[in-house]
């Protein structure tokens, strides 16, 4: 959240101020208190499952109440930041995404297997919330088109980690999406949402009208490896190590476009 934070605000920014590091912070701030509340949340099933079982609170490193306390201290931390140092409207998006977090998402992924879909609306706020932070109007195409990408590379982000530990989830009560489809659909229809991640970035240096061509062309060249990448989902018989490919490749993809996108817009801001 960090990272999308201060992506948000370069993209927006004509100078780069203080503000950048504040909107930033406020943000990491708030993202870890919504960590240490989830993990109160959920601290029962996280002590089921073997990927989260060695967490703090199911593993009894840390009492409830300190966990209470360090969230509390976090968010005050973080909504102060945001309030001091930048605007409203950034904090009024970092505290939604807490609240979407804890409040929405968390309850709902217990109950239907479809709250990925809203859940993935949490990704699309920090960048807005760095957007904002620079003084923007959230309304911008050019953020929407960012907050898209990044809310529709949530959902194959969380297929592939749920192909991976399905049965850790299973284990822990969550009701998943192999109710539905099996392996081979769900590594098709991921197949297809990695793909559309990859074309909504490719749309990004568009709006922001890269000036170097090579720029383009890099980004044009790593979503043709993300595909040949995620092809592996394809095959009849798809291993755990593919998922773990397609996993690590879409989020170097995400990475990639950010990373490119950046230095563009700073190279803007500085000369």
């Amino acid at each position: 959240m960090t990272l999308t934070t201060l992506f948000g605000y370069i993209c927006a920014a004509s100078t780069f101020t203080y503000t950048a590091v504040a909107a930033s912070i406020g943000i990491f701030c708030l993202a870890c208190s919504a960590s240490v509340i989830n993990h109160l949340q959920e601290q029962g099933t996280d002590a089921l499952m073997e990927r989260t079982k060695n967490r703090p609170l199911p593993a009894s490193k840390v009492s409830t109440r300190f966990a209470v306390y360090l969230a509390l201290g976090l968010f005050l931390s973080g909504g102060t930041v945001l309030l001091v140092f930048t605007n409203m409207t950034t904090f009024v998006l970092g505290f939604s995404a807490l609240l979407w977090y804890n409040l929405i998402y968390t309850p709902l992924k217990k109950k239907h297997f479809i709250a990925i879909i809203p859940g993935s609306v949490i990704g699309a706020l920090p960048p807005m919330a760095g957007w904002a932070a620079a003084g923007n109007s959230i309304l911008d195409p050019q953020i929407l088109i960012i907050a898209f990408f990044f809310f529709i590379w949530q959902i194959p982000h969380f297929w592939l980690l749920l192909m991976l530990y399905r049965t850790d989830y299973e284990r822990g009560g969550f009701p998943t999406i192999f109710k539905i489809f099996d392996q081979s659909q769900m590594a098709r229809m991921t197949f297809i949402w990695t793909v559309a991640t990859g074309f909504v970035g490719l749309l990004l240096p568009m709006f922001f009208a890269l000036r170097p061509s090579y720029a383009m062309d890099a980004i044009v060249i790593a979503f043709i490896l993300l595909v040949l990448k995620s092809t592996s989902l394809l095959r009849e018989e798809v291993s755990r190590r593919s998922f773990r490919y397609v996993f690590l490749g879409i989020n170097l993809y995400v990475l990639f476009v950010v990373i490119v996108v950046s230095i563009d817009k700073l190279l803007i801001i500085l000369y």
